[in-house]
Order: C-alpha cells, then sequence, then structure tokens
C-alpha cells in the first residue's frame, strides 16, 4: 500500500511522510500499536487512533468515440463520446484541450458529467481524406488531481469533395461522314456508377 519514511522529531511531536504505491486506489489507516514505546518510567504506551486516509494514484484514462466515422456530402456530423475510466476533475480542462484536424468540434456542445461527455463534430467541406479528433494527457485529470499519462485520438474519414467530370475532343471541330471524333470524359476521382446514360447531347 505504501511506506512511511523520513520520520523525524522528538520529545512529544514526531513527524513522517506516507509515499503510497502507484498505480493504487484503496484506504490506508496509520496508527501506533500498543506496547511499541515507552516513556522516561518505563510505562508502556497504549493504542493510538487510527487515522484512515483515501488514496488515489491511478492515473486516468480517455477513449474517444463516434457514432459514426465515415462523413461525405450531406452526412457530415456526429456526436463524439469522451468516456473517462473515472470521474473527471476538471471538464474545461478536456473540453479546452480537444484537438481537430479537419473539421470542427462545437464546444459550446460540449456536455456532460462525471465520466462521460459528448460534443458535436463538423467535418470539412472540400476534403478527401483523414480526420482527427485528440486529447493531449495535459487536458485529462480525475477528481484527485492525477494527470493522465496517455492522451487519446480518433480517427476518422471524410469525403465531402465532389467528384467533378472534364470533357474534352480530339483534334476536331468538324464532324462529317467519314470524321466522328473520339470524346474523353475525365473524372477527378473513380466512379462507381457512371454510365453513357449521364452523357447528355444536344444540338444534333
Amino acid at each position: 500500500m505504501g511506506s512511511v519514511t523520513g520520520f523525524t522529531g522528538g520529545g512529544l511531536r514526531y513527524t513522517a511522510i506516507l509515499t503510497p504505491v502507484a498505480p493504487l486506489v484503496t484506504s490506508v489507516t496509520i496508527n501506533v500499536g500498543s506496547t511499541k514505546f515507552t516513556d522516561a518510567a518505563g510505562n508502556n504506551n497504549v493504542a493510538s487512533n487510527n487515522v484512515v486516509m483515501y488514496v488515489d494514484t491511478t492515473p486516468p484514462t480517455l477513449s474517444i468515440t463516434s457514432n459514426k466515422t465515415f462523413f461525405k456530402l450531406g452526412d457530415t456530423q456526429s456526436v463524439l463520446t469522451f468516456t473517462l475510466s473515472e470521474r473527471i476533475g476538471h471538464f474545461e480542462f478536456l473540453r479546452d484541450a480537444i484537438t481537430v484536424v479537419g473539421g470542427t468540434v462545437n464546444r459550446a456542445s460540449f456536455t456532460g458529467s462525471n465520466s462521460v461527455f459528448t460534443a458535436l463534430f463538423t467535418a470539412n467541406m472540400n476534403l478527401a481524406g483523414n480526420a482527427s479528433v485528440s486529447v493531449a494527457a495535459s487536458g485529462i485529470d480525475d477528481w484527485h488531481w492525477n494527470g493522465a499519462t496517455v492522451g487519446a485520438a480518433l480517427n476518422l474519414v471524410v469525403d465531402t469533395m465532389a467528384p467533378s467530370v472534364t470533357v474534352s475532343r480530339s483534334n476536331t471541330n468538324v464532324v462529317n461522314s467519314t470524321n466522328s471524333p473520339i470524346i474523353t470524359f475525365s473524372l477527378s476521382e473513380n466512379a462507381t456508377d457512371f454510365t453513357l446514360g449521364d452523357v447528355s447531347v444536344s444540338g444534333g
């Protein structure tokens, strides 16, 4: 549970330092049993009172989850959940320590209590790649001021970039009975359902 060191003093007053082991969550009782020391006349002491202390040397941990992990046009928001291993000490530290890449977290939406909090995430527009939400260890502490030793991060996939298509032709503007140009459709990204039916021809 721990050790008592640095015992010093004399006469009527002595002090010592209690150093608990880590990680630990428990109660510790300090006392002095009877017949442990004597006075100048050789009388044995009586037992002391008990001093009980609650010891918490376990650092908190944090996990971040989202109700969705893929975002696209028209579907760019999710609810993030921040779950701690124990009751948090200062929710504003956690809220202010959130770092976002590829999106934003509405800090005004940050709400919760004890060990579970939520906030609204919105993915950036015109992004095809990854987004992330993270909290540094310095932003996490528990009810007894134990700081976290590691942070937490969540990776998300975002594609909010609308695909585009460019139409080009072979080297001719004149179409006749012997000259049929090749029309090329160049897409900005792979398509899963582009067909001839998507092509519109007018004036001919």
